[in-house]
């Protein structure tokens, strides 16, 4: 939610891949580090594994117009 696209994500908890999952849907970039059973991450990011639906979005901040 803190993110806009092209942005670089790190999750070094990858645990099922949801913040990997939904990177790939939101076109940002990601680096994710699992350990322990990768095997979750896998099956979410081939479509084994449903998303999660996340509809939030940030906007970009307006810049204020320099009074003349």
């Amino acid at each position: 939610m803190s993110t806009l696209p092209g942005d670089l994500v790190l999750d070094p908890f990858g645990g099922s891949g949801t913040t990997y999952s939904v990177c790939e849907r939101r076109h940002r970039h990601w680096i994710g580090i699992e350990i322990e059973n990768p095997q979750p991450i896998i099956e979410r990011l081939t479509g084994k594994i449903d998303h999660h639906r996340n509809d939030d979005f940030v906007e970009r901040p307006r810049l204020p117009i320099a009074a003349e």
